[in-house]
């Protein structure tokens, strides 16, 4: 999936097609079509790069964060992908600082947590009209237009995955060009204390277009970062503790349900 992403996620839908064909000699299958059209809707990276990432505070409730880690427990007993990585994002079997683990595996996230679902969802299309992306309503207009071109229909916004980072000293994620190729917006929700508290470091920063870093300071514990997935981001090492975040993308194409 990576690498069909990078091939095509700055072409139009027409390209993105006849690109599929390249790649099975075989007529191109409905599958493909819809892949190509939401491929098609992905922003420009220089666009995406200038959007803001907004801070949610308090999107979690204590309750609603007792819950989820009370389903998360559960979760994690079913045979979900996972996958480490070091420092510098290379894979490890064992060891590593920084394990992903795919919540939406075999569908598990959906059935565990179908409110939460719906929230993480209602959030990234509340944020996306209210920011002007036009990236996940059905009709994009005037300066969304811009962000994310008008292709064919290609289904409402879908989870495209839902992942778990639970990130232990020495971890980041430190490639500063790094985005989430392939989805259209990103929602993080911190689920460990900052400051100290249950980790430190592990700080969300974003390379903004004038050459300045940007570091997202007030990230807390129940609160949600909703961004523009082409736009670049990083996170510092963390230095103490253990950092954990539940990584939900969007996209317009079918819902994943392959553990990775």
């Amino acid at each position: 999936v990576v690498a069909r992403v990078a091939a095509t996620a700055c072409i139009g839908a027409s390209a993105a097609l006849a690109w599929l064909a390249l790649r099975d000699p075989a007529e191109p299958r409905e599958e493909d079509a819809r892949y190509a059209a939401a491929i098609a809707r992905l922003p420009d990276l220089e666009r995406a790069q200038a959007t803001r990432v907004v801070l949610v505070k308090r999107f979690l409730s204590d309750a609603d964060l007792a819950e989820l880690d009370a389903r998360l427990a559960a979760l994690l007993r079913e045979p979900l992908g996972t996958f480490s990585r070091d420092a510098n994002g290379v894979p490890q079997l064992c060891g590593a600082p920084w394990e992903t683990t795919y919540l939406h595996t075999n569908g598990a996230f959906a059935r565990a947590c179908p409110d939460l679902r719906h929230r993480l969802l209602a959030l990234a299309e509340r944020v996306d009209a209210a920011e002007g992306w036009g990236l996940l309503g059905g009709d994009s207009v005037g300066s969304a237009e811009k962000l994310a071109p008008r292709a064919g229909a290609c289904g409402g916004a879908q989870l495209r995955t839902v992942e778990l980072h639970r990130v232990l000293p020495g971890g980041a994620l430190a490639d500063r060009r790094h985005f989430d190729g392939g989805s259209l917006v990103t929602v993080d929700v911190l689920l460990s204390r900052p400051a100290g508290a249950d980790f430190a470091g592990g700080e969300f920063c974003t390379p903004e277009l004038d050459g300045t870093m940007a570091v997202h300071a007030g990230f807390e514990r129940g609160d949600a970062l909703v961004f523009v997935s082409h736009k670049p981001h990083f996170v510092s090492p963390v230095t103490a503790g253990v950092r954990q975040v539940l990584v939900v993308e969007f996209w317009r194409g079918e819902g994943r349900v392959c553990p990775h």
